[in-house]
């Protein structure tokens, strides 16, 4: 069905209801999981990966047959075209912590349209919570509204930071800034899944978000996620957001701009 012919609403409910019914199955599923190494031992690919990544693809495409597919594992090579229709997808995001049953892990998949997310759902396996937004419409977990903070203090607020093995090419750089920031908020976190601190922010729970080196399947579905529920998100250094940013700066609407400030050491 053709994305031009149907209410994007139409499709959120469709879409969401396939990435639940994956993605409970991937984790119902007590096959012994297949783990191999890309480039390095950090980063991770398993046989849950690739499982849902395949059947994420076969739906999303009988959904919207027009749409193309940029994601992490067979179609990274991917680009998000003007007038396109594209589905961004990172399977699993939080791989590492998925191998080593820390439950923090979720399947991230945006609809854009060129470049700009259109609809993004972020899926918690473990806690079985649906993020989601769609562009105009606000932000929701499962079917509540939800919102970031309103803390405006950095002093008082709590951060989330994540890095990837690209970082270890200015190593010092990131932990001059990190060192900087621990010394000016209340305190920081690292979850190893950006998707689900995209989500963190957007519901508050955490007030700010920096992270260098991710990947547009990392970005787009927390990018309009963050955006909906009226936060800020842009690259360090900009008021825009790349296809492929060094580093991403997200926050509540007060805290974005603070830790722009910073973090520009």
């Amino acid at each position: 069905m053709m994305v031009r012919t149907m209410l994007l609403s139409e499709v959120a409910l469709n879409v969401e209801k396939l990435i639940r019914r994956i993605g409970d199955s991937a984790m119902n599923d007590v096959t012994p999981i297949e783990i191999d190494t890309k480039k390095s031992r950090s980063d991770l690919v398993t046989s849950v990966d690739r499982e849902l990544e395949e059947n994420l693809i076969v739906g999303l495409k009988e959904l919207v047959p027009e749409g193309k597919v940029l994601s992490e594992e067979t179609c990274s090579q991917t680009m998000l075209e003007e007038f396109q229709w594209t589905w961004v997808i990172d399977p699993l995001d939080g791989t590492v912590n998925f191998v080593h049953d820390n439950q923090r892990y979720c399947i991230s998949v945006a609809l854009c349209y060129g470049e700009e997310p259109y609809l993004s759902w972020i899926y918690d396996l473990s806690n079985r919570v649906m993020y989601k937004a769609e562009r105009g419409k606000g932000a929701y977990a499962d079917d509540e509204r939800i919102f970031c903070s309103n803390r405006a203090r950095l002093e008082e607020s709590l951060i989330g930071f994540g890095f990837s093995d690209g970082v270890k090419n200015h190593q010092k750089v990131t932990l001059h800034k990190l060192e900087f920031l621990l010394s000016h908020c209340r305190s920081v976190r690292i979850s190893g899944s950006s998707c689900l601190d995209f989500a963190l922010v957007a519901t508050g729970r955490l007030d700010g978000f920096w992270h260098y080196d991710l990947e547009p399947w990392d970005i787009m579905a927390g990018r309009l996620l963050v955006s909906e529920a009226g936060g800020g998100i842009s690259e360090l250094n900009s008021s825009s957001m790349p296809i492929k940013p060094v580093c991403v700066v997200a926050g509540n609407s007060y805290i974005h701009k603070k830790l722009q400030n910073t973090l520009q050491l």
